[in-house]
């Protein structure tokens, strides 16, 4: 399969790295790199931003509704746009997901992606240990069994000291 095709019976799986668009109950929509999903169809989105309607938007769309007017969708609606970044997405309020476009080359390349970041401030130490240090403090397993009494196997009174 090539990059940018998608068949018509399409799995969540085959649609990992896509950018996809996805649509909640309460008719917000969700727009993200599609990284992981669950058997509850959880979705995590990287690089998310939502878009909604605004209530002032929404209540005149339902007033030209009820009125039967035909609405003109630039001049009607508005939209409020924000960035959320890495979100989870619940299963249970997703109402569809529609792919937006295919994941780049450099996107399903691990070496180009590692390659792009940056040097952070940290610094790598081994651990120091003493290695005369670490055996001693290792010991053997504690005997319990006393050499003077013994148990036998349960009878029906319980346990006996023989």
């Amino acid at each position: 399969m090539a990059i940018g095709s998608i068949p018509k019976n399409a799995k969540l799986a085959t649609l990992i790295n896509y950018r996809v668009r996805v649509t909640s109950l309460d008719s917000r929509q969700f727009i993200g790199q599609l990284v992981s999903f669950d058997k509850h169809m959880n979705l995590v989105l990287s690089e998310c931003e939502e878009f909604r309607l605004t209530k002032k938007s929404l209540g005149e769309l339902k007033k030209l509704h009820k009125e039967g007017k035909i609405v003109d969708e630039t001049e009607a609606i508005q939209e409020e746009k924000r960035a959320l970044g890495l979100i989870i997405l619940r299963g249970e309020q997703i109402v569809s997901v529609v792919v937006e476009s295919a994941p780049t080359a450099s996107a399903l390349d691990p070496s180009v992606r590692v390659k792009s970041l940056k040097k952070g401030k940290g610094v790598a130490v081994p651990l120091k240990t003493d290695s005369v240090g670490a055996s001693s403090s290792l010991s053997a397993p504690i005997r319990t069994n006393l050499a003077g009494s013994r148990v036998s196997k349960p009878t029906r009174g319980g346990f006996r000291k023989i």
